[in-house]
């Protein structure tokens, strides 16, 4: 059992969803087997940031909770859809925008979900540290792209980092645009140089070709009718150095 001292924003997300789902409770110490203290220390750290933010602006925990349980129920339904039919449930984009990005409810509950998962999932875990990981080297020329903003916690780091002159965040869904700029607006961080645009990043227009050295994305291109679209898209974006 986690100390409560040490961890205690993964010790209440734990109990409250034991008290909740069983069978999240399993994955959830299945996931957490075998993990060291480095891991645990990062994990608190994601989860601590996002849920401190959430509550300022007066989120009941349950809520929070609830979100994060709907999202894993969400998930399990597409994917034995997935293996029954061959087939997901939204495939034209016009669909997406009007019954995913534009429901402003359903977009904030996916969000806060996602958020949570990056500090309890391994994958999202080892996704979000090869991101640290990989700006932490540089970014050369000091410009930054994020396509697809969700929860914020990626940009937030990215603002973190020194010398970075131009930083530009693009996302689909407007709920997701709020939730980064409350996330950040709280954290206390200068973002005078960045640029939140709510555009389908397909349709954006940017100040020039082969302008950013660093462009990042997650939980993006599944999501798109033509992927090799938009990483062309991206290519033409990147610098040389990037």
């Amino acid at each position: 059992m986690l100390n409560t001292e040490k961890y205690p924003q993964l010790v209440r997300l734990h109990n409250a969803i034991r008290q909740k789902d069983p069978f999240q409770t399993k994955n959830l110490s299945r996931l957490w087997q075998g993990k060291d203290e480095t891991y645990f220390n990062e994990a608190e750290a994601i989860l601590g940031a996002f849920v401190e933010y959430m509550t300022s602006v007066d989120t009941n925990y349950d809520y929070l909770v609830t979100s994060y349980l709907d999202m894993c129920k969400s998930i399990l339904t597409e994917q034995i859809r997935f293996k029954r039919t061959g087939d997901y449930r939204y495939n034209e984009m016009n669909t997406v925008i009007k019954e995913v990005y534009t429901n402003a409810e359903f977009m904030k509950r996916y969000m806060i979900g996602v958020a949570i998962s990056e500090a309890i999932w391994e994958n999202h875990f080892v996704m979000y540290n090869f991101y640290k990981h990989s700006i932490s080297e540089g970014v050369h020329p000091p410009t930054y792209l994020e396509i697809g903003v969700g929860h914020g916690l990626f940009l937030l780091h990215a603002l973190r980092q020194e010398g970075l002159t131009e930083v530009v965040g693009v996302d689909i869904s407007e709920t997701s645009i709020a939730l980064t700029k409350g996330l950040l607006e709280f954290s206390g961080v200068d973002f005078g140089n960045l640029r939140l645009i709510h555009e389908e990043v397909m349709a954006t227009k940017f100040s020039s070709q082969g302008n950013f050295g660093f462009i990042t994305m997650g939980e993006v291109l599944e999501h798109v009718e033509q992927p090799l679209n938009l990483l062309t898209r991206i290519k033409e974006l990147l610098h040389l150095k990037g």
